[in-house]
């Protein structure tokens, strides 16, 4: 009876570690895809910077301004970024069955959780620069930017096709 009780154990713990493990490296793999879209990432960046500058119709100051805040963030961005990638790599170096496994997923999950809530301040930090220096119609022109994009369901989370349903039934 003992032992059933140890293996149940044993394979709880074994589950809660699959789960840690998976959504550690499935959070690596969103962050990733979407700090940096991919091999032209930085070119697709300066391009929206770009499209969304002549929408706003930026002066050549605010301009100059935006592309200061977003080549410093970027700065700070890619060494958060190059961070969660050294977390992964030690992640996926662990062996499995070492004695101190779970204690080790453990602390680099934290690490890895640490990691997020900086790459999300780091990018709330930047928005708000960019906001702070709009004139207020600039301001109101990219709410509805955003606006149409979310009604488009671009990064809404309205689902495959941007309608509000689950089809996972």
């Amino acid at each position: 009876m003992n032992e059933q009780k140890v293996l149940k154990q044993d394979s709880g713990l074994k589950t809660a570690l699959f789960f840690v493990v998976a959504s550690a490296l499935f959070i690596t793999g969103a962050n990733m895809a979407y700090a940096f879209g991919g091999p032209d990432g930085e070119r697709n960046m300066d391009r929206r910077a770009e499209r969304m500058a002549e929408k706003l119709s930026l002066t050549d100051a605010q301009r100059d301004q935006f592309k200061q805040i977003h080549e410093q963030g970027r700065g700070e961005g890619q060494a958060i970024h190059e961070a969660m990638q050294k977390n992964r790599d030690a992640l996926h170096k662990l062996d499995p069955s070492a004695k101190d496994y779970a204690q080790k997923v453990a602390t680099l999950a934290n690490e890895k959780a640490e990691l997020v809530k900086q790459m999300v301040v780091h990018r709330s930090e930047v928005r708000a620069e960019v906001h702070a220096m709009l004139t207020p119609e600039q301001r109101e022109k990219a709410t509805q930017m955003k606006m149409e994009r979310k009604g488009k369901g671009k990064r809404s989370g309205d689902g495959p096709r941007g309608k509000g349903e689950c089809r996972n039934r």
